[in-house]
């Protein structure tokens, strides 16, 4: 008995895990809580709040035999293998997942390191090399999304975190 991953069909992560837990199979999909801005036609709209897959498109599935029903189960496009079989993710992975869920079962991300909405950053990598911005929140997978002044508008960016510096 072990773990393992399955990509699934995109935004049907709930409709997989629904599945494969009735075809008698373990699942884990760890969520996080992500604000968004919905889109008006005005421009304006105050952030939404919601809840989406820590890994788009995948699903943990714990795998003790008959592992090729995985592929044919609804949502699934098919489970991640290793050339043999399913590939294994460790005990440890799933277990520092699990730690980092709080008490409303949505994994807790790390914290902004240090920074704040409105922080004046400096992108030091990339096509936008030396372009100050400022800060706006952090994304799954060590990312930040900026604000940047571009072509007389602003604009919203996803860069990897180690690509801006803070602005003193």
């Amino acid at each position: 008995m072990y773990w393992s991953c399955a990509q699934v069909e995109n935004q049907r992560e709930s409709v997989a895990e629904r599945h494969l837990r009735l075809a008698g199979f373990e699942t884990y999909i760890p969520r996080v809580k992500v604000m968004r801005r919905a889109t008006r036609a005005n421009g304006h709209a105050p952030p939404v709040s919601l809840i989406v897959p820590l890994f788009p498109s995948h699903a943990f599935v714990r795998v003790v035999e008959r592992w090729h029903a995985i592929n044919s189960t609804i949502g699934v496009v098919h489970v991640l293998t290793d050339g043999e079989g399913p590939a294994r993710v460790s005990d440890a992975v799933m277990m520092d997942l699990h730690k980092r869920e709080g008490p409303d079962g949505l994994v807790v991300l790390p914290s902004r390191g240090g920074f704040q909405r409105g922080d004046a950053v400096r992108i030091i990598s990339g096509p936008f090399r030396n372009h100050l911005a400022l800060f706006e929140d952090m994304r799954p997978r060590e990312r930040v999304e900026i604000l940047l002044q571009l072509f007389g508008s602003e604009r919203r960016l996803e860069l990897p975190r180690r690509d801006i510096l803070r602005v003193r």
